[in-house]
């Protein structure tokens, strides 16, 4: 274990925090710092207990609760942070915490844990990407090029959030110079990709709240890990596997069955053959007509005369999903396609056919045929910038490859098994 990592692993302990023994904490290019297992845990392997891997106390979380003076938490100057609680969203006055303990250096209570945090050079999160390795994002839901996108909406929320802050901490007298729009980038990645949200266990909030919870944020994500998170009644908080880990095996945390559009936006990583990835694809609209058709056939998820957003969202999954399908599909060659997306394709069809005073035969193959041409659309969005990407390979664009080529492979998935039950039943029928 390097000094920095010893320096923090002494701060943590002489604190209040817990590491089970039998772990140990270190560093890699690859995976960062990370927890493994020692060989000492092969001692524990007829155990059917529950394996603790680490417990973080409250009195060691940076939060807004620090700004605010929670009783509960270490109590540090904030002199900044502290006069935007009653201005500011809850996350906006953590990452002003943040910053304010990074400019403290030594002189903060945190300082070892960090020191341990990653620079904004070895942040992966395409908040903070560049035109290069933002290439690789191009065509997707997250293209940092399109204002409309989830990163270009999120960067210019976190802009407002920032600029804001700024104007209000300017009008106390605060000097607002060293709180730079770069330094607040990387405290909202740091919160966005290693915070915890708390959901009423903390005394007096009962409000959702994120935390971070230093050693707890060093467990990696892996989508098939075993593990219980535990609050107790002071708000400390535990991570325990299932069973005890095999000797020499990283240990990881489960953050959730998540998509690597949701892991690449929000921690900054995608995982390569992620059984929980998929492409999500939003209608551009649904006419009056086939709305009334839909509200009628569709009533949960179209309860209303008004459409929202996550009534025309939609996801596609390939074959290597951990569920391998949807169920109900009403036909084979439908399995990644939720069935409600086929009903619209089928509603938009078949109200198209009642308007011209056409019958209903051939309303499927119709349906299906538009269906393709949307997948068909979605994909060639993202191939169109191929020749963006080529030699493309350093790390700060590989996360945002891995997802790119994911999407891609889902949709070219989702697009040949419709081709090919096409193309099966024009033969047939010619």
């Amino acid at each position: 274990m390097d000094a920095k990592l010893q320096r923090f692993l002494q701060w943590f302990t002489s604190n209040g925090g817990y590491l089970n023994p039998h772990v140990q904490v270190q560093t890699s290019e690859e995976q960062g710092i990370h927890v493994i297992a020692k060989d000492t845990v092969s001692a524990l392997h007829d155990s059917s207990e529950p394996f603790p891997i680490v417990t973080c106390p409250l009195s060691l979380t940076l939060s807004y609760l620090n700004a605010a003076s929670h009783p509960d938490v270490h109590q540090t100057p904030s002199p900044a942070a502290s006069q935007l609680l009653s201005t500011s969203d809850r996350t906006t006055v953590g990452a002003f915490l943040l910053m304010e303990q990074k400019l403290a250096g030594e002189g903060s209570f945190w300082a070892a844990y960090i020191d341990c945090l990653p620079p904004v050079e070895r942040l992966t999160s395409p908040m903070l990407d560049g035109e290069r390795e933002g290439m690789w994002l191009r065509g997707t839901n997250l293209d940092l090029f399109v204002e409309s996108s989830a990163v270009g909406v999120r960067r210019r929320l976190w802009r407002e959030d920032w600029e804001g802050a700024v104007r209000v901490l300017g009008e106390k007298g605060v000097d607002t110079a060293p709180f730079t729009w770069d330094l607040y980038n990387w405290a909202m990645s740091i919160f966005s990709s290693r915070s915890i949200t708390s959901r009423g266990v903390i005394r007096n909030e009962p409000d959702p709240l994120p935390l971070l919870f230093p050693m707890v944020d060093l467990l990696n994500h892996h989508p098939t890990a075993r593990v219980d998170w535990h609050f107790d009644a002071t708000g400390a908080m535990t991570i325990a596997a299932e069973s005890p880990p095999k000797p020499g095996d990283q240990v990881y945390n489960h953050f959730g069955p998540f998509p690597n559009e949701k892991l690449l936006l929000g921690y900054g990583f995608a995982l390569e053959d992620n059984p929980y990835d998929e492409v999500t694809v939003q209608l551009g609209g649904i006419r009056p007509g086939v709305h009334e058709l839909l509200r009628a056939s569709l009533p949960e998820r179209f309860p209303g005369p008004t459409l929202t957003p996550e009534s025309v969202r939609f996801s596609l999954i390939g074959s290597s999903h951990a569920v391998k399908g949807y169920k109900d599909s009403p036909l084979p060659c439908l399995r990644g396609v939720p069935p409600d997306l086929f009903a619209i394709m089928e509603a938009e069809v078949r109200y198209g056919r009642m308007q011209a005073g056409e019958g209903e035969e051939g309303v499927r193959m119709d349906a299906l045929v538009g269906l393709f041409g949307m997948v068909e659309r979605k994909l060639e969005g993202i191939r169109r910038w191929d020749g963006g990407v080529e030699g493309e390979r350093e790390e700060r664009g590989r996360y945002a490859r891995i997802y790119r080529e994911g999407q891609v492979r889902i949709l070219e998935e989702v697009m040949g098994e419709i081709e090919a039950y096409l193309d099966a039943a024009w033969e047939g029928g010619s």
